[in-house]
């Protein structure tokens, strides 16, 4: 009994090293394949699920990011949202509740699917542990923060190029990301990361 004890002992010891590499090389894989992302656009379908596999909500819409920290992420369908960062704030848009909500993007670091992908890669790999997935170009994240909003990230490639998200929050609840069409490092006019506020009155701004 005391030789497997030590044996097994040895092999971790010995496995160790190994794993702290390929930890190592996911993180360095991921951060290859984001750097090459400086602008990207593309459609989206999300849906969101709760912890039973349930569908609680699907939007479709159209995203525009472009590094560092400016993203416009437009819902079409069902109803009409718009979210946009130029970098220091970032509004949300309700047309239905006809309400602008304004805070300091810093507030919302690393909350939203779009300001993940539109930081920088090195402080990406900084938040979360990255892990290679199996049978697929992709990778699994998790934060180091105990206190970060999300459990877990999944980010799936095709032929270098993003193609899905999947977030699972702390209740469990799971956020799936298709991606479309999608476009790597197209020109971007600087005014698609500005917003105009509706000149309608009726229309309420909330400052956080």
């Amino acid at each position: 009994m005391k030789f497997i004890y030590r044996l097994n002992i040895f092999i971790f010891f010995l496995l160790l090293p190994t794993q702290l590499v390929y930890a190592a090389s996911a993180s360095q894989a991921l951060t290859s394949l984001l750097n090459r992302l400086q602008s990207l656009q593309a459609n989206f379908t999300q849906t969101v699920m709760d912890g039973r596999g349930q569908i609680l909500q699907k939007t479709s819409g159209q995203m525009i990011l472009q590094r560092p920290g400016r993203f416009r992420w437009e819902v079409t369908a069902p109803s009409k949202q718009l979210l946009i960062a130029d970098g220091q704030r970032i509004w949300f848009y309700d047309i239905g509740l006809q309400q602008v909500m304004i805070q300091k993007q810093q507030t919302m670091a690393a909350n939203t699917p779009a300001a993940l992908l539109s930081d920088s890669p090195n402080n990406l790999t900084k938040q979360f542990n990255v892990n290679f997935l199996m049978d697929v170009q992709g990778f699994y994240l998790i934060p180091k923060d105990n206190n970060a909003l999300f459990r877990s990230i999944t980010l799936i490639f095709q032929q270098n190029q993003l193609r899905e998200m999947r977030l699972i929050d702390k209740l469990g609840q799971q956020t799936i990301i298709d991606f479309s069409q999608v476009k790597l490092n197209p020109a971007i006019n600087a005014q698609t990361f500005r917003f105009v506020l509706p000149k309608d009155k009726n229309i309420e701004v909330v400052k956080g």
